[in-house]
C-alpha cells in the first residue's frame, strides 16, 4: 500500500496556521461598571487582543470610560501596563493624580503620550511596544483618545491649512490600524478607540430619532469588533440614585442657590458587535470625585431584569436562600455584602459565558 502523505501536517507548518483554539471571552478587559461589562455579552468585557470603539456626543463619557477600564485593568492584573495616546493633547487636564486615584489607576503602570502624529502612534506601537512585549513587557491595553484628532499624513506635510486633503485622515487611520494589528493579536493587547460624532443626514435614520452618528471612516469600522455609544442620561433619573437620592451636595450652592452636582449617570449601548450581542444597554453613575459608584444599583437591576434575582410579588426579592422585602432593603443588602454582589454577578455572567 502506498504511503499516504499527511497533508494537514504540512499545512499546519505554514506561517500563520491556526493550531490551537481557545475561547477569547475567557480573559477580558473589564470596567468597574457591571452593566457596561454586561453589554459585551459572553465573558462580560473586551477580549484581550481585540478592539472596541466608543463614540458619543461631546463630553458624553468616552474618556471617562477609557479611564475606568484602565483602573479596573490595574485592579484585576497586578502587573499589567496600560498605554494611552491622548491625541487631543489634554492628558494633564483630563487625568490629574487625584482623578487617577479615584479611577484606581496605578500611575506606576500607566504611560500617556500627548501626540497626534500618526507615526508617533502607529509606528511606535508596532516597533517599540512590539519589541517590549516580545521582551516580556505585560502591556495589556492601548487607548487612542480620539481617532479624529490624529493628523492625516498629507495634512502634516501641507504648507497651509487652506490645502484640502480629502480622505487623508481615513486613509491614514486605515493604514495605521493595519500596521498595529499583528502586534495587537500576537501579544493579546486590548485596544480602546474613541470617536467623535457627526450629524446624521440619512432621512430614514432621522425618522428613527437619530440625530448623530459616529464620525469614523470605513477602515476604522472594519477594524473594531465592538461599537459602544456613550451619552449622559439627561432625564431626572440620570441625576439621582435608584432610591431617589439626588446626586448633589446641598451644602454648596451657586449664586442662583442651586446645589452643586456631584455626579451623573452615563448610558452605554452596544450599537454593534461582531463577537457578541448587539443592542444591550447599561448605565453607571459617575461621581466627579470618587469615580464609578453605586454599582449595587446595577447589580440589582441586572439581577432582577435577567431573572437571577427572583421577584415573585411587588415586595419580595430573593436570591438562593436569601430574601428581602422591598427594593431599598435589597439594594442595601447588595451594597453591604460584596460577596453577595459577586455571587449575583457570577450567576449573570454564567448565563452569557455558557453560550459563547
Amino acid at each position: 500500500m502506498a504511503h499516504k502523505k499527511n497533508w494537514m501536517a504540512q499545512l499546519q507548518k505554514l506561517e500563520g496556521a491556526v493550531i490551537e483554539r481557545t475561547n477569547p471571552h475567557n480573559e477580558v478587559l473589564r470596567s468597574p461598571s457591571p452593566s457596561v461589562n454586561f453589554v459585551f455579552g459572553n465573558g462580560w468585557g473586551l477580549p484581550f487582543g481585540y478592539t472596541a470603539i466608543i463614540s458619543g456626543p461631546p463630553k458624553g463619557g468616552k474618556s471617562v470610560l477609557c479611564n475606568a477600564f484602565i483602573g479596573q485593568l490595574h485592579k484585576d492584573y497586578p502587573d499589567a501596563i496600560a498605554v494611552k495616546y491622548n491625541t487631543e493633547l489634554r492628558e494633564k487636564a483630563q487625568l490629574t493624580a487625584k482623578m487617577a486615584e479615584a479611577y484606581g489607576i496605578d500611575m506606576d503602570r500607566y504611560q500617556a503620550y500627548d501626540t497626534n502624529q500618526p507615526d508617533m502612534i502607529f509606528d511606535k506601537i508596532r516597533d517599540d511596544i512590539g519589541a517590549m512585549c516580545a521582551d516580556g513587557a505585560p502591556i495589556k491595553l492601548i487607548v487612542i483618545d480620539s481617532v479624529n484628532a490624529i493628523q492625516g499624513r498629507r495634512s502634516m506635510n501641507a504648507d497651509t491649512v487652506m490645502t484640502q486633503q480629502i480622505g487623508d485622515l481615513a486613509a491614514t487611520m486605515k493604514d495605521g490600524l493595519k500596521l498595529i494589528l499583528p502586534t495587537q493579536r500576537r501579544y493579546g493587547i486590548a485596544v480602546l478607540l474613541t470617536a467623535h460624532v457627526t450629524a446624521e443626514m440619512d432621512p430614514m435614520e432621522q425618522r428613527k430619532g437619530k440625530t448623530m452618528k459616529m464620525s469614523a471612516g470605513n477602515g476604522i469600522q472594519h477594524f473594531a469588533e465592538f461599537f459602544l455609544w456613550a451619552e449622559p442620561n439627561r432625564s431626572k433619573d440620570g441625576r439621582s440614585t435608584i432610591l431617589g437620592e439626588e446626586l448633589i451636595d446641598e451644602s454648596k450652592t451657586d449664586l442662583m442657590n442651586k446645589a452643586e452636582r456631584t455626579g451623573h449617570k452615563i448610558r452605554v449601548r452596544m450599537e454593534n458587535s461582531s463577537m457578541g450581542p448587539s443592542g444591550r444597554t447599561g448605565e453607571f453613575t459617575m461621581d466627579y470625585h470618587l469615580g464609578v459608584t453605586h454599582q449595587e444599583e446595577e447589580v440589582f437591576l441586572l439581577g432582577v431584569n435577567r431573572g437571577v434575582i427572583g421577584h415573585p410579588n411587588n415586595l419580595r426579592y430573593e436570591f438562593g436562600d436569601k430574601y428581602w422585602t422591598g427594593k431599598e432593603a435589597t439594594v442595601t443588602a447588595i451594597k453591604d455584602d460584596s460577596e453577595l454582589a459577586e455571587e449575583i454577578l457570577k450567576a449573570l455572567r454564567r448565563q452569557d459565558l455558557e453560550k459563547s
